[in-house]
């Protein structure tokens, strides 16, 4: 909903991230199916700019254009993959975590064992965070585990100052979230963009870069 800002400079191959759960990786078109799940879902996709996709071959056309064709995909832009099974009774939430877990960054490789996208997480213009998660999966901490591990590898990989948000006043879920890890409302607006839900309006936020020793 915002103007984009200038893209921050790559100075990072494709990686892999690595956390207890989840493994952050580059998208690939074989995702397609997978991430179709999440924005074929027109709750998950109410937030967005875009109305939820209504056959694979969207979410394959996004995924060409939105990730693959640019230079951040696998740098600082990623789909979320599930690398742990859930919790035998899925439909249950639990918490989230009492501290965010580590990651470990190594890079990037073909696994060739099948694991379930269940969404992205990343910024992707390299400076802009935009998370997308399976609501089957909410309420699990899977978010705050994925946006820990992109954090460290973004103040770690890139000299970008600041990581901003633009959301939806009405997203709770995803305020809730930055606001955990610190994010700060800069300001808000009014009627900032239409989308296949009406006009909108945003709540800009920003995270510094944390002082050096800090």
């Amino acid at each position: 909903m915002s103007s984009r800002p200038a893209p921050a400079p790559i100075k990072t191959k494709p990686v892999e991230l690595h956390t207890p759960r989840l493994l952050l990786r580059e998208a690939r078109l074989t995702d397609a199916a997978d991430l179709f799940a999440v924005m074929g879902d027109a709750i998950n996709m109410r937030y967005c700019s875009s109305k939820a996709h209504e056959k694979v071959a969207d979410t394959a056309a996004w995924l060409a254009e939105a990730m693959i064709a640019t230079p951040f995909n696998g740098r600082t832009d990623f789909v979320i993959v599930l690398a742990v099974p859930p919790p035998a009774s899925a439909s249950e939430p639990q918490s989230e975590p009492k501290s965010e877990p580590k990651s470990k960054s190594k890079p990037a490789t073909r696994s060739t064992t099948r694991a379930t996208v269940v969404g992205k997480i990343g910024c992707w213009n390299g400076q802009e965070l935009g998370v997308q998660l399976h609501r089957a999966h909410w309420g699990r901490g899977y978010a705050s585990e994925a946006l820990a591990a992109l954090l460290a590898h973004m103040w770690a990989t890139t000299d970008v100052r600041a990581i901003t948000a633009d959301v939806d006043p009405r997203n709770s879920g995803s305020l809730r979230l930055l606001r955990r890890f610190g994010f700060a409302v800069e300001r808000e607006e009014k009627n900032t963009m239409e989308t296949h839900i009406g006009w909108c309006d945003s709540v800009y936020l920003r995270l510094a870069r944390p002082a050096a020793g800090g």
